[in-house]
């Protein structure tokens, strides 16, 4: 709860609004040496011992520690947190005004029927016995009935009929019944009640709280004892029909209290067993057992391991050797392909001076044989132009 306010804080801005619920009980109103033991052993919802009401320790400390007085209502709290302060709000409640989307979802107050009030929330209408504490009211609010502590309906009309139906198993006894009535008398007893009717009215009265003189009147009856031990009626079937919502109220809030009670206990029954188990004889028996098979486990494991690596040494060494191997392999491949290219390098050499040789015996050839042709060309040009010049001679003389 601490980290959350924290986290919060943070991302308000200065003189920002920092609200939450669940806080029952402020730190001032608990015993602090209470309050402690309950953060302690990290209970969430508790009865308090010093206050005699439920609350929840790590709100309460978490806002106690933190920030300190706050404004509260019903659970919920506020308060102006600025950079270096806290400020108390100040609601305005007479100007404000419920959000049209909720508003409609809101309880209605609708008006009052024998022994029930009526109310709405958004399409529906109610009627909660009287019995009902205020505190619980919201609950019981939802969609489902539970006769005859809450009845439910789509209009008002149909939830005062469900009503008149349920208290009409039988009718008041006639007027001149009544009329002989003129002294009080017990005409039934019910769950711990005296049925006692006088003139046209019955009393439902509690056994426990003693004798009760009804000649004063409702009124005067209802000012001087609470509502759970007097319950006024005209009809007796009404009477104890409304005792038995009485008395089922009761016994759903006694059996919450006690189902707190059982889990709270419970819990710290837990809480000691788990504290104990550590030091007690069976956690060390079941430590030993756990060690010993721990420790059997680990002898298996390590065994499997040495296997593992003896298989994985003898695979290294045979990889090695391959490998060496494969590189001798190669340096022999390597030396047989030099010699090789050496072979190849000289018959390269050998072939170059042949053909060389061979090039040059070829033009001294052609050369030889162009010279001659040249050669007797001339000679034969000679003999031609001789010829020429001789017969050109002969014709000049």
């Amino acid at each position: 709860m601490a980290f959350d306010i924290d986290q919060a804080r943070r991302l308000l801005r200065n003189g920002g609004i920092l609200c939450g619920d669940d806080l029952e009980l402020e730190s001032e109103q608990i015993d602090p040496s209470e309050l402690s033991a309950a953060v302690r052993t990290n209970q969430d919802f508790v009865l308090s011992a010093s206050n005699g009401r439920y609350y929840h320790p790590g709100v309460t400390a978490a806002v106690g520690e933190l920030i300190g007085k706050v404004l509260v209502r019903d659970g919920f709290w506020a308060v102006r947190i600025f950079k270096d302060r806290h400020s108390q709000l100040e609601l305005d409640l007479a100007s404000t005004t419920v959000p049209s989307h909720i508003l409609k979802f809101a309880k209605k107050h609708e008006g009052q029927a024998p022994g029930y009030d009526l109310y709405s929330q958004g399409a529906h209408y109610f009627a909660v016995s009287r019995t009902v504490p205020a505190t619980v009211v919201d609950e019981l609010l939802g969609r489902h009935e539970m006769p005859p502590l809450t009845f439910r309906a789509d209009t008002l009309q149909q939830v005062t009929e469900k009503l008149q139906a349920s208290t009409k198993k039988a009718s008041p006894e006639p007027d001149e019944t009544f009329n002989e009535m003129l002294e009080p008398r017990i005409v039934d007893v019910h769950r711990g009640f005296n049925i006692v009717r006088f003139k046209r009215t019955v009393y439902g009265l509690r056994q426990s709280i003693g004798d009760v003189d009804v000649t004063f009147g409702e009124d005067s009856l209802l000012r001087r004892y609470s509502h759970r031990d007097v319950v006024v009626g005209t009809a007796v079937d009404a009477v104890k029909a409304r005792i038995d919502n009485l008395e089922t109220t009761e016994e759903i809030l006694r059996a919450i209290t006690d189902l707190r009670s059982e889990v709270g206990a419970e819990l710290n029954a837990v809480k000691a067993r788990i504290d104990n188990l550590e030091t007690s004889e069976e956690m060390q028996g079941l430590i030993g057992g756990l060690r010993s098979e721990v420790g059997s486990e680990l002898m298996k494991i390590g065994a499997e391991l040495a296997h593992h690596q003896h298989e994985t040494d003898a695979l290294s060494m045979n990889l090695r050797e391959q490998c060496a191997e494969f590189q001798r392999q190669s340096q022999q491949t390597a030396l047989e392909h030099e010699d090789v290219r050496l072979k190849i390098n000289q018959l390269s050499e050998d072939v170059n001076v042949v053909t060389n040789q061979r090039l040059s015996r070829v033009e001294s050839d052609v050369a030889k044989i162009y010279q001659s042709r040249i050669w007797r060309t001339l000679v034969r040009v000679g003999r031609l132009l001789n010829t020429v010049l001789g017969t050109n001679s002969n014709a000049g003389r």
